[in-house]
């Protein structure tokens, strides 16, 4: 051993030195210490302005990464070929906002949907217009594809853009920004298009009934593609067709090809092409060698129009899998290890050490001293103990303990054991008979006679027993059935099992032997401990000790193809399900996506391969979001809600401004519909079917989760306690007063096209603000309207009204009028009916939005309500128990008054009698009036809100109505395209001319 290094002298901080520290008098270490005040304000002054600097560097840099982009985009070649749009196209609402040159409140991208690159790009002008028409080119192209496909698509898309500014700066000097200087902008767009498209079901081409995920890899039949018939004239050589798979090559149709014919060869593919060539203009679809266009942009060979495909050309194949019937097959048949898994990790929460055979050992022979199953204390002592040893010896030396610790421990067994197993497999609890596994390795000895085993006592034959067929001791025990059900039909098991066959992903087995550091497999067992509990924050502060690991891997390169397989999971099966304007999990360079997924999968304790709907899916989606951008904070177990049927969605509290999108459109100018998302500022994670633009065509869209973050249209107000993380939000659902009359249809009478001759209303600078309030406390009044369910419970003063999340409800003011509703509004959307000529053209009796919502008195003629609406008690501070009551008295004393006119005799929403009313898209382009304050007027009265579609007759709708118990129903109006064509009855000028005066008494 080499001599032990010289001592040399180190002179410390007198702070940090305690043999100097007491060296130094007090009088003495007092006169040598003092503190410039002064100094330390003008340090940290500086500091403060370097970091401001720094942030406005990093702010410029990312307005110029994104605008460098868009305008890449805006010159891409592919625009330039874009033909006129069809009659389709004329449908679509997103053509028409993209080319409208007036700021629009409508379309799909308003108000919730408005998507922040849009957003950004809109307001510069015709290049914009340009942007996010490319955009949505490369959504629809991109959306099915992997995500590293995507991320090819993107840039290759703004790196022909680029090329294209390039040759035009050449000699002006213009500073252009490289493509791997705008990665950063790439990420975002790569995620963006892997989220559910913004378009209404029937314009989404990923949503029609054309579509099906399961059929889109299955191959086109070759005797529906013309250019393979052989026939002379008909057909084509290969070297003029190009067979296209759009997941390997989708950049082929964003650059021209007129020497090739695109052929199909997945129904994804076909898809993709019809949607591009029939709603975008690009390409040809021809038929035959002679309808070949050698101008257009490129040629395409979809299946001829008049053959139509047999539905079974695209079933899925059936294959018949020979399985194992019994245990003891698989026992016989099956390595070991697998054997393990199958018996016991798809059932009991053992799978982080039931792999590792020194583990297994080491507690067979605690057991065999003991005669008792392991605790938990006692297996993480063996996890250690096996690493300790694994570190220091050979792999064979390591080996032969094993085999002598059987042996050894199997003759201790036979001297201490008694005849018979202690206790009944059936009453064992079923964490015990899990621990059983640590028999395995005797029981394959005792097997196989590969070793001079000891007989052991008779006591060992009875768990050999239960090892390969554990029925017979325990019949009906629902471990044991999943086990045995599963050999025989192939089903995934056990809703408690977490850690393989039940959970999305499978812990990985650290090999001992890849560490070079001594510490990976003590930091696994911790990762994992707790049934991985806090892993996101264990495995990143483990992967940033650089020192700490001494630059060793295992552990990365151990979990890395479990972290791989659920980034692609959340890649095909669920970002397509979420519709947002912001970045859904905010890219970062230095935090690893996978890695909260991993650990919200483990909170969750979620199946394999589960299909993720309703509450699963929006608390999967919820906390992976939270969990992303605060990888430090902790989720709590999720166990059952009180009321899952309430649920409206959960609220994320205010999110680090760091991750969060900075609208870098508010540098370049304002426009009323702003997306400003601010620091600060909480975001709700929420299904839909409850406002205009979260309108669903099913009742329940479980299918699909919105990110709604606070906005100029939207403000989220937390009135008591504030959670840091995500927590419930409820909204009971209303049972809706089904109409029993319809309006009269003009179709029967004399009632000619129109004009209305209603009062004009003012106009409206800006969209109405809703506003959603939470709360789980009685004292802020608005759960009243759920006291009558609850009983005495909800009518205590400062009772929480959900234990495990917030109340809510919903309001706007709009001219000075408050509507407001405790009940979840319901809000359902049209079909397309087959009457075209009847299409925009308003054959029934029907009033305007504002006709109806200004017969509600202002608030200055109304109850004064209890509490101000901008003053609300401090939060977490509950009204003393009477005025409790006085204020729920006087909540709903004044939704009486606001609404008695409204649902009297003959008014416009009396209770029984179903309304078409028209609505604008804008709120503020005409006099129609805005349909969100309208559905929440609706709910509020317990009515359900119909959309008509653009493509459906009056008729038609009112009979959908009526078969949903939809009461209102609302015909939306937008100036970028034909109005509806209006006609009035006498029904209708009576309707009119009570509406007019009842709004004459408060302009007056």
């Amino acid at each position: 051993m080499s001599d032990p290094a010289p001592h040399v002298p180190v002179y410390t901080n007198v702070a940090n030195d305690k043999s100097t520290f007491n060296n130094v008098k007090g009088s003495q270490f007092v006169n040598h210490v003092t503190v410039d005040l002064e100094g330390i304000r003008s340090h940290v002054e500086e500091s403060s302005r370097i970091v401001q600097d720094l942030k406005e560097k990093a702010k410029d840099r990312d307005t110029h990464s994104h605008l460098s982009v868009y305008r890449a985009l805006s010159v891409h070649p592919a625009l330039s070929s874009l033909q006129p749009p069809t009659d389709i196209l004329g449908d679509l609402d997103w053509y028409q906002e993209l080319n409208s040159s007036l700021p629009s409140f409508g379309g799909i991208f308003r108000s919730f949907k408005q998507n922040s690159h849009f957003k950004r790009a809109s307001t510069l002008g015709e290049e914009g217009t340009r942007a996010r028409i490319m955009l949505l080119l490369l959504w629809v192209v991109g959306h099915r594809l992997p995500l590293d496909k995507v991320r090819q698509l993107v840039s290759t898309a703004i790196d022909d853009g680029m090329s294209v500014l390039g040759s035009r700066a050449k000699g002006n000097g213009e500073p252009l920004l490289g493509l791997y200087q705008v990665q950063g902008v790439v990420e975002q767009l790569a995620r963006m298009i892997k989220t559910r498209l913004p378009l209404g079901k029937e314009s989404n081409p990923f949503y029609g009934h054309d579509f099906t995920a399961d059929d889109e890899d299955k191959a086109m039949p070759r005797d529906e593609l013309w250019v393979y018939d052989d026939s002379l004239g008909k057909g084509l050589p290969a070297t003029m067709r190009y067979e296209l798979d759009v997941k390997r090559n989708p950049v082929v149709l964003l650059r021209p090809l007129q020497d090739r014919v695109l052929v199909p060869q997945t129904k994804l593919s076909l898809l993709v092409i019809q949607w591009l060539t029939r709603n975008f203009g690009l390409g040809k679809k021809v038929f035959s060698p002679f309808e070949i266009d050698t101008q257009a942009f490129w040629n395409a060979d979809p299946p001829s129009p008049d053959i139509s495909t047999p539905g079974s050309e695209f079933d899925m194949d059936i294959s018949d899998v020979a399985e194992l019937q019994t245990i003891f097959d698989a026992f016989q048949d099956l390595p070991l290890e697998e054997w393990v898994h199958l018996r016991f990790c798809r059932s009991y929460r053992v799978h982080r050490w039931a792999h590792d055979i020194f583990v297994r050992t080491i507690l067979f022979s605690a057991y065999c001293g003991r005669r008792s199953v392991p605790s938990s204390h006692e297996i993480s002592q063996s996890i250690s103990t096996a690493a300790f040893f694994r570190t220091r010896l050979l792999q064979d030396i390591v080996d032969e303990i094993q085999i002598h610790l059987m042996i050894g421990s199997m003759e201790i067994w036979a001297n201490v054991g008694g005849e018979n197993w202690e206790k009944p497999f059936r009453d064992m609890t079923k964490e015990d008979r899990g621990l059983m596994v640590i028999f395995s390795d005797v029981a394959n000895e005792f097997f196989l006679y590969t070793t001079s085993l000891p007989t052991g006592p008779p006591a060992f034959m009875e768990v050999f027993s239960f090892l390969i067929d554990p029925a017979l001791d325990c019949p009906g025990e629902p471990d044991i059935v999943d086990v045995i059900r599963y050999l025989e039909e192939g089903a995934v098991s056990s809703s408690e099992n977490v850690e393989d066959g039940g959970s999305a992903f499978q812990i990985p087995i650290l090999d001992p032997t890849t560490c070079g550091c001594s510490r990976c497999v003590r930091v696994h067992n911790q990762v994992v401990a707790e049934h991985m509990e806090n892993f996101q924050m264990k495995y990143i502060a483990w992967m940033n000790d650089e020192k700490g690991r001494d630059g060793c891997n295992a552990l990365a390169d151990a979990w890395e193809q479990v972290i791989q397989a659920a980034e692609e999971w959340v890649e095909e099966h669920i970002l397509e399900k979420v519709e947002s304007p912001l970045d859904i999990f905010p890219y970062s360079p230095d935090r690893r996506l996978g890695i909260a997924i991993v650990h919200v999968l483990a909170n969750m304790e979620l199946k394999a391969n589960a299909v993720l709907r309703g509450v699963d899916l929006l608390r999967f989606v919820t906390d992976l979001r939270y969990s992303h951008i605060h990888p430090d904070s902790f989720l709590g177990k999720k166990g059952l809600l009180d009321d899952e049927a309430e649920l409206l969605g959960f609220v994320i509290p205010a999110e680090d401004d760091a991750d969060r999108v900075v609208d870098s459109s508010s540098q370049m100018g304002d426009s009323d519909d702003e997306l400003e998302v601010e620091q600060d500022r909480a975001t709700l994670c929420v299904s839909g079917g409850w406002l205009y633009d979260l309108a669903s065509s099913q009742r329940d869209d479980v299918d699909t989760v919105h990110i709604i973050p606070e906005s100029r249209s939207l403000r989220i107000q937390i009135l008591s306690t504030i959670y840091p993380a995500p927590r419930a939000v409820h909204m009971p659902r209303m049972a809706a007063v089904p109409p029993v009359t319809i309006p009269h249809s003009h179709t029967l009478l004399d009632a000619p096209d129109t004009p209305d001759p209603s009062l004009p209303m003012a106009s409206v600078d800006h969209a109405p603000v809703i506003s959603i309030e939470l709360s789980d406390l009685a004292a802020h009044g608005f759960p009243a309207a759920r006291a009558e369910e609850r009983g005495s419970l909800a009518s205590e003063a400062g009772n929480e009204i959900h234990r495990d999340g917030y109340s809510a409800q919903m309001s706007v003011i709009y001219q000075n009028r408050l509507f407001r509703t405790w009940w979840r509004p319901d809000v359902v959307v049209g079909q397309p009916c087959a009457h075209q000529a009847e299409y925009r053209r308003m054959t029934c009796c029907s009033m305007t939005s504002n006709q109806i919502l200004l017969q509600v008195p202002p608030m200055n003629c109304c109850p004064t309500l209890p509490v101000n609406k901008d003053d609300y008690p401090a939060p977490g501070i509950s009204l003393d128990s009477p005025n409790d009551y006085e204020a729920r008295k006087q909540y709903d004393e004044y939704q009486k008054f606001a609404t008695s006119i409204l649902v009297e005799h003959d008014g416009p929403l009396e209770a029984g009698h179903m309304r078409i009313v028209r609505c604008s898209e804008s709120g503020s382009e005409d006099s129609e009036g805005p349909a969100d304050p309208l559905i929440i007027l609706a709910a509020s009265l317990r009515l359900r809100v119909y959309i008509v579609s653009t493509r459906e007759c009056c008729l038609c709708a009112c009979e959908r109505m009526r078969v949903q118990s939809c009461s209102v129903g609302m015909a939306m109006v937008s100036s970028h395209r034909e109005n509806r064509t209006v006609t009035k009855c006498g029904h209708c000028i009576f309707a009119d001319e009570r509406s007019d005066r009842i709004i004459k008494r408060y302009i007056d």
